[in-house]
């Protein structure tokens, strides 16, 4: 991924907040309301607002438009159509795990790069539940028009964890294993695990955002929240780590 954008920069920053007390959608808007974003980044923000409100399929572009404060020639102007305009927004959204994987994943190799993995996806799911079941939503959609850039963003997110599980992989070879995931079984072996990975994250992050009010609601002290949900996603990452502890050499 190139430099980040203005946009996803932002989304980067708003993501990782505990406690921060409103739902991506009313972020969104108070974003386009205290920044100075083109036009382009104020569709955007506008259509993750309204989607995350009304879903991608049902949300029209006078809605898009209205919540980014512009026309909606200015929609159609920008982005040349309403499947573009989504494509664009999902990838937009598939970046900001993207950038935040790589982030951690600078830092670690094998199985430590997993665990930072792991605890950072977790965190950014229970931080914004909607968004994640948005993006995997759409992500498990046979029926799509933008079908071709949903493809993308799967193997966008997809493919780091299979790097790490190739590391994994070489590190048990090197022991004299069998190399854990890797080994005799392959890389489309490799590629299921990296779902299963992906799918552990974002339902139990899902499930843990919504049945844990300590990790959401704006209810008493900011920072025994934050600890509360520190604690609670420690937890919750040791429990996915120790279910993929038959991969680690």
């Amino acid at each position: 991924m190139g430099t980040p954008s203005p946009i996803l920069d932002l989304f980067l920053r708003v993501s990782t907040d505990h406690g921060i007390g409103t739902d991506p959608a009313t972020r969104a808007e108070e974003l386009l309301a205290a920044c100075d974003f083109s036009t382009r980044d104020r569709i955007i923000v506008g259509a993750i607002s309204a989607f995350l409100d009304g879903g991608v399929a049902d949300t029209p572009v006078e809605e898009i438009a209205r919540r980014a404060g512009v026309g909606k020639g200015s929609v159609f102007y920008t982005f040349g159509s309403r499947d573009r305009l989504v494509e664009v927004v999902l990838m937009t959204l598939v970046d900001v795990v993207s950038a935040r994987v790589a982030e951690v994943r600078a830092a670690a190799r094998g199985w430590e790069a997993l665990e930072a993995v792991v605890r950072s996806s977790v965190e950014l799911v229970v931080h914004n539940p909607r968004i994640a079941h948005t993006v995997f939503a759409e992500l498990t959609r046979p029926d799509r028009k933008w079908r071709a850039a949903l493809d993308h963003a799967r193997g966008q997110l997809f493919r780091p964890v299979e790097e790490i599980l190739d590391e994994v992989a070489a590190g048990g070879a090197a022991a004299g294993d069998g190399g854990g995931a890797g080994g005799s079984t392959g890389r489309g072996a490799r590629s299921a695990v990296a779902a299963a990975v992906i799918g552990g994250v974002v339902v139990v992050g899902m499930d843990l955002a919504l049945g844990a009010g300590d990790v959401t609601d704006t209810a008493g002290d900011t920072a025994d929240t934050a600890a509360a949900a520190d604690r609670t996603v420690d937890r919750v990452c040791a429990d996915i780590m120790m279910v993929f502890a038959g991969i680690r050499p």
